[in-house]
């Protein structure tokens, strides 16, 4: 898979989250061209923890301090979810870069059923997305 050749990427937003600037290497993170990606909001890519994404954001410009490791889930469009860590500075007032760095997957995480359930089976639902 594309993503596994980067092991690291920038993109740059403005301070309400939407997308200003992003290096080359950022492409199979968002499955946009760096183009492409201008002008759109990141924070609806964070498939968990969006609010705290959002919420260290905001901390960000509040403080000017540098949130440190935030591991979550990151969705490119139109394709699976990539484990990511990701660090947000304010470059100046008006911009904020995001560093992401892909993990690898985890051996436990959910994954979709793509059957139905069959009677006698066991059914964990903490391995199984809704949707």
């Amino acid at each position: 898979m594309e993503f596994l050749s980067q092991s690291q990427c920038r993109i740059q937003t403005d301070v309400a989250g939407f997308i200003t600037d992003a290096e080359a290497a950022s492409r199979p993170l968002l499955n946009l061209t760096p183009k492409g990606a201008r002008g759109k909001d990141l924070l609806p890519f964070f498939l968990r923890d969006r609010e705290l994404v959002a919420a260290e954001m905001r901390r960000v410009l509040q403080n000017r301090t540098e949130v440190r490791r935030i591991v979550t889930e990151f969705k490119p469009r139109e394709r699976r979810a990539l484990p990511v860590e990701v660090t947000v500075s304010q470059l100046d007032p008006m911009t904020l870069e995001w560093r992401f760095r892909f993990l690898p997957p985890a051996s436990n995480a959910p994954t979709r059923r793509s059957a139905p359930h069959r009677a006698g089976e066991s059914l964990n639902p903490d391995r199984v997305l809704d949707g």
